[in-house]
């Protein structure tokens, strides 16, 4: 299975870090995949590391969801969750929310 995620950064300040979230749920409410990814990265490499997000920008991307099987999933019922899990942005000289050491 897999997910067309959006993500639009409307504001002024560099997103360096966002993560989330994502759960396919069953007509009955109930989860049947589970998976984390990363939407914004301090800096952009393979494997998902898809780099800053910029003021204005739009990024596209597919998250991939395992299931051992597919034959008894009733596709008609099904639903996606995203919940962020972290977010950092950027101003210019630290993270937000980011200690300095």
């Amino acid at each position: 299975m897999r997910t067309a995620i959006e993500v639009v950064n409307n504001g002024n300040e560099v997103v360096s870090l966002l993560s989330m979230r994502i759960i396919i749920l069953d007509a009955n409410d109930e989860v049947i995949a589970e998976t984390n990814e990363w939407a914004a990265t301090p800096f952009a490499a393979d494997h998902e590391w898809r780099g800053l997000l910029m003021p204005g920008a739009r990024r596209r991307f597919i998250s991939h969801h395992y299931r051992s099987t597919l034959d008894d999933l009733d596709i008609n019922g099904l639903q996606t969750e995203v919940e962020i899990t972290d977010i950092r942005i950027w101003n210019g000289e630290t993270e937000t929310g980011v200690a300095n050491n």
